[in-house]
């Protein structure tokens, strides 16, 4: 081997080296560019996971702030006995005579929606609460009527069931039959008072 093919390999060798140390590079490059993505997607996925759960803890404090909202305008068992009071002062102050009040066991009812809308009491999400809980058969939404026979003016009238319509708890009346009698001006004045609480299905079962 003469000098000149000697030189010859060697480029040869030194230029195969050299392409392979570039080949090398470059795969360790591709290879750091192919983790480096893969770590920036996983960090993306992590942070909209974040986001993600912080949604959900938003929305459920949301919901829950709302489910008490809600439970304000209902009754609880506790609070009918003071109700009841309520209904004899209102009475007195509207110079309104009661002659009968019977209490009856509450039912399940399922309320239109407009009548949440037109009292202005409930909010949209509210009424999809009370949905979402009557599917699961969780709670469900129920009436007590109650029968009430009263006795006064046509204004003490009015301003009787005014009272009743304004309460800040969430009420309906209903059945409203007005006669006259014999010791006019005063008026004879039977309806129904429903009140609404949320009561399990197997309470409902067992009253």
């Amino acid at each position: 081997m003469n000098v000149k093919n000697a030189q010859s390999g060697i480029i040869v060798i030194c230029v195969l080296l050299t392409l392979g140390l570039f080949g090398l590079v470059a795969w360790q490059y591709s290879s750091m560019y192919k983790v480096e993505k893969a770590l920036q997607q996983k960090v993306a996925q992590r942070d909209e996971l974040e986001n993600e759960i912080a949604r959900v803890e938003e929305m459920l404090v949301k919901m829950e702030r709302e489910r008490r909202d809600f439970e304000k305008y209902l009754f609880q068992e506790r609070d009918i006995p003071a109700f009841l009071d309520e209904i004899s002062k209102f009475a007195n102050d509207s110079l309104v005579s009661i002659i009968d009040m019977q209490t009856k066991n509450f039912r399940q009812v399922v309320v239109p929606t407009e009548y949440y809308q037109r009292n202005k009491k409930l909010t949209q999400a509210q009424v999809n609460q009370l949905r979402e809980q009557q599917k699961e058969n969780v709670l469900t939404l129920a009436a007590m009527p109650i029968q009430i026979k009263v006795e006064g003016t046509f204004s003490a009238l009015v301003d009787f069931l005014d009272q009743l319509q304004n309460y800040e708890q969430l009420i309906n009346i209903s059945s409203v039959d007005i006669q006259a009698q014999k010791k006019y001006p005063k008026l004879n004045c039977n309806f129904t008072l429903s009140i609404y609480s949320l009561k399990s299905l197997e309470d409902l079962k067992r009253r």
